[in-house]
Protein backbone atom coordinates (compact mmCIF):
# COMPACT_ATOMS: atom_id res chain seq x y z
CA UNK A 1 0.00 0.00 0.00
CA UNK A 2 1.34 3.58 -0.81
CA UNK A 3 0.36 6.38 1.07
CA UNK A 4 -1.34 9.26 0.03
CA UNK A 5 1.71 11.35 -0.96
CA UNK A 6 3.39 8.19 -2.26
CA UNK A 7 0.40 7.46 -4.52
CA UNK A 8 0.87 11.23 -6.09
CA UNK A 9 4.45 10.80 -6.49
CA UNK A 10 3.92 7.00 -8.57
CA UNK A 11 0.82 9.07 -10.54
CA UNK A 12 3.50 11.73 -11.56
CA UNK A 13 6.18 9.41 -12.42
CA UNK A 14 4.03 7.40 -14.38
CA UNK A 15 2.83 10.48 -16.62
CA UNK A 16 6.31 11.51 -16.78
CA UNK A 17 6.86 8.04 -18.19
CA UNK A 18 4.54 9.18 -20.78
CA UNK A 19 5.98 12.09 -21.68
CA UNK A 20 9.30 10.00 -22.32
CA UNK A 21 6.87 8.18 -24.93
CA UNK A 22 8.03 5.23 -22.54
CA UNK A 23 4.23 4.16 -22.86
CA UNK A 24 1.26 5.05 -24.03
CA UNK A 25 -2.25 6.31 -22.84
CA UNK A 26 -3.46 3.09 -23.22
CA UNK A 27 -0.93 1.88 -20.65
CA UNK A 28 -1.48 5.01 -18.06
CA UNK A 29 -5.00 4.01 -18.26
CA UNK A 30 -4.22 0.44 -17.31
CA UNK A 31 -1.67 1.79 -14.44
CA UNK A 32 -4.44 3.94 -13.23
CA UNK A 33 -6.87 1.10 -13.16
CA UNK A 34 -4.44 -1.36 -11.82
CA UNK A 35 -3.02 0.86 -9.45
CA UNK A 36 -7.26 1.68 -7.60
CA UNK A 37 -7.32 -1.66 -7.70
CA UNK A 38 -4.11 -2.31 -5.67
CA UNK A 39 -5.00 0.15 -3.39
CA UNK A 40 -8.48 -1.16 -2.71
CA UNK A 41 -7.45 -4.32 -1.92
CA UNK A 42 -7.96 -6.30 -4.66
CA UNK A 43 -4.08 -7.03 -5.84
CA UNK A 44 -5.08 -10.24 -7.75
CA UNK A 45 -6.39 -9.88 -10.61
CA UNK A 46 -6.31 -11.70 -14.04
CA UNK A 47 -5.51 -9.99 -17.07
CA UNK A 48 -8.91 -10.69 -18.71
CA UNK A 49 -10.76 -8.67 -15.67
CA UNK A 50 -8.56 -5.85 -16.25
CA UNK A 51 -9.31 -6.11 -20.20
CA UNK A 52 -13.04 -6.34 -19.93
CA UNK A 53 -13.33 -3.50 -17.35
CA UNK A 54 -11.16 -1.31 -19.37
CA UNK A 55 -12.46 -2.01 -22.37
CA UNK A 56 -9.09 -3.58 -24.05
CA UNK A 57 -7.70 -7.19 -24.96
CA UNK A 58 -5.34 -9.12 -22.51
CA UNK A 59 -2.66 -8.56 -24.65
CA UNK A 60 -2.45 -4.75 -24.40
CA UNK A 61 -2.74 -5.28 -20.42
CA UNK A 62 -0.01 -8.18 -20.38
CA UNK A 63 2.33 -5.78 -22.54
CA UNK A 64 1.64 -2.69 -20.16
CA UNK A 65 2.18 -4.81 -17.12
CA UNK A 66 5.78 -5.79 -19.03
CA UNK A 67 6.41 -2.29 -19.63
CA UNK A 68 5.49 -0.89 -15.94
CA UNK A 69 7.91 -3.55 -14.62
CA UNK A 70 10.86 -2.72 -16.88
CA UNK A 71 10.33 1.04 -15.37
CA UNK A 72 10.00 -0.11 -11.94
CA UNK A 73 6.59 0.96 -11.39
CA UNK A 74 5.06 -2.40 -10.86
CA UNK A 75 5.47 -6.12 -9.93
CA UNK A 76 3.98 -9.61 -9.27
CA UNK A 77 4.19 -12.69 -7.84
CA UNK A 78 2.70 -15.67 -10.09
CA UNK A 79 0.18 -17.60 -7.67
CA UNK A 80 -0.70 -21.10 -7.86
CA UNK A 81 -2.42 -23.86 -5.80
CA UNK A 82 -2.51 -28.12 -5.85
CA UNK A 83 -5.50 -28.98 -7.56
CA UNK A 84 -5.29 -32.94 -8.08
CA UNK A 85 -3.25 -33.91 -10.88
CA UNK A 86 -2.22 -30.72 -11.40
CA UNK A 87 -0.09 -29.63 -8.31
CA UNK A 88 1.25 -26.35 -9.56
CA UNK A 89 -2.38 -24.96 -11.18
CA UNK A 90 -1.28 -21.34 -11.93
CA UNK A 91 -3.73 -18.94 -10.83
CA UNK A 92 -3.99 -14.79 -11.46
CA UNK A 93 -0.95 -13.10 -10.07
CA UNK A 94 -0.87 -10.77 -7.31
CA UNK A 95 0.52 -7.49 -7.41
CA UNK A 96 2.21 -4.44 -6.04
CA UNK A 97 3.10 -0.78 -6.81
CA UNK A 98 7.11 -0.01 -6.81
CA UNK A 99 8.46 3.12 -6.69
CA UNK A 100 11.91 3.55 -8.54
CA UNK A 101 14.72 4.78 -7.42
CA UNK A 102 16.51 6.18 -10.21
CA UNK A 103 15.13 9.43 -12.44
CA UNK A 104 12.69 8.33 -15.79
CA UNK A 105 14.83 7.72 -18.91
CA UNK A 106 13.87 6.67 -22.40
CA UNK A 107 14.28 2.86 -22.08
CA UNK A 108 14.88 1.72 -25.60
CA UNK A 109 13.32 -1.79 -25.33
CA UNK A 110 10.24 -0.37 -24.03
CA UNK A 111 9.44 2.96 -26.89
CA UNK A 112 7.64 2.70 -28.80
CA UNK A 113 8.27 2.64 -32.35
CA UNK A 114 6.52 4.42 -35.43
CA UNK A 115 6.69 2.88 -38.43
CA UNK A 116 8.30 4.51 -41.62
CA UNK A 117 5.66 6.91 -43.48
CA UNK A 118 5.14 5.56 -47.18
CA UNK A 119 4.95 8.61 -49.03
CA UNK A 120 4.26 7.38 -52.68
CA UNK A 121 2.92 4.17 -52.82
CA UNK A 122 3.25 4.21 -56.69
CA UNK A 123 7.01 3.41 -56.26
CA UNK A 124 6.02 0.09 -54.44
CA UNK A 125 6.49 -3.21 -56.32
CA UNK A 126 2.85 -4.13 -54.52
CA UNK A 127 0.82 -3.23 -52.32
CA UNK A 128 -0.24 -5.92 -50.15
CA UNK A 129 0.51 -9.84 -50.29
CA UNK A 130 -3.55 -10.16 -50.91
CA UNK A 131 -2.91 -7.89 -54.15
CA UNK A 132 0.33 -9.50 -54.90
CA UNK A 133 -1.89 -12.84 -55.28
CA UNK A 134 -3.30 -12.12 -58.38
CA UNK A 135 -1.67 -8.67 -59.24
CA UNK A 136 1.87 -9.24 -60.22
CA UNK A 137 2.59 -6.21 -62.49
CA UNK A 138 3.75 -3.05 -60.44
CA UNK A 139 1.22 -0.37 -59.38
CA UNK A 140 0.83 1.98 -61.73
CA UNK A 141 -2.55 3.16 -62.21
CA UNK A 142 -5.47 3.39 -59.29
CA UNK A 143 -5.72 0.77 -56.49
CA UNK A 144 -7.96 -1.88 -56.68
CA UNK A 145 -9.94 -3.18 -53.88
CA UNK A 146 -11.89 -0.11 -51.72
CA UNK A 147 -10.73 2.44 -53.30
CA UNK A 148 -11.51 1.94 -56.60
CA UNK A 149 -15.61 0.56 -55.23
CA UNK A 150 -15.46 3.78 -52.93
CA UNK A 151 -14.41 6.22 -56.29
CA UNK A 152 -17.44 4.26 -58.41
CA UNK A 153 -19.96 4.62 -55.41
CA UNK A 154 -19.18 8.56 -55.41
CA UNK A 155 -19.38 8.47 -59.43
CA UNK A 156 -22.77 6.59 -58.86
CA UNK A 157 -23.92 9.22 -55.84
CA UNK A 158 -22.78 12.42 -58.11
CA UNK A 159 -24.80 10.68 -61.64
CA UNK A 160 -27.65 10.77 -58.97
CA UNK A 161 -27.84 13.67 -58.53
CA UNK A 162 -27.30 15.20 -61.35
CA UNK A 163 -30.56 12.95 -62.56
CA UNK A 164 -32.51 14.55 -59.86
CA UNK A 165 -31.55 18.14 -60.44
CA UNK A 166 -33.05 17.99 -63.86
Amino acid sequence: MLTDEQAFLWRQRLLEERAMRNITDTHVRIAQFTMGAVQAGDDQMSHAAVAAALGYGARTVRDAYRRFRLLGLLDWQAQSRGCGDHPNWRTTNRYWLRMPGKTPEPVEGCRRCRKPVVKHLSNLASYSAAQCAYRAEPLSGPLPGFEARMAAKIAEEKRLRRARCR
